[in-house]
């Protein structure tokens, strides 16, 4: 089984992710879904991040498409098997108790820690710093 992190809304990461393991023919896949809570707290010079393309549908109308599960609500309500393995597609700041419990994986698109946050790609561009992608192991279970 592998389970997903990510948010109720439409979710360009999230589509990526789930169309690319439907590909691959993975069937056992879990969606957990929290609430998206993204607020600008500044207003840019310019629009660096553009809202949703029209053709990204909801995730839990491609969980439905593809067959796999969707549960959504909070991460503090979900009994997730520690065995199950995690991937991130989108999500807040995570309880140090449950990366303990849980091996969770996380593809950044900057060079970690040099590049972090929200559109890391994009700053590193306006920064001049390297461009990379960075895939780490959060929690302690292996």
């Amino acid at each position: 089984m592998i389970g997903i992190l990510t948010y109720n809304a439409p979710h360009r990461k999230t589509y990526d992710v789930l169309c690319l393991l439907k590909t691959k023919a993975y069937q056992n896949v879990r969606v957990y879904a929290t609430p998206l809570q993204y607020e600008k707290s500044f207003r840019p010079i310019y629009n660096h991040r553009p809202d949703t393309p029209p053709y990204i549908p909801d995730t839990a109308s491609i969980c439905a498409q593809f067959g796999y599960c969707y549960v959504e609500g909070k991460l503090s309500d979900w009994d997730i098997p520690e065995d199950e393995i995690l991937l991130i597609c989108g999500a807040g700041i995570i309880p140090e108790e449950f990366l303990r419990k849980h091996t969770i994986f996380n593809a950044h698109p900057g060079y970690l820690p040099y590049c972090r946050g929200l559109d890391a790609y994009k700053w590193a561009i306006y920064e001049d710093m390297p461009i990379s992608v960075t895939t780490h192991l959060l929690g302690g279970v292996c």
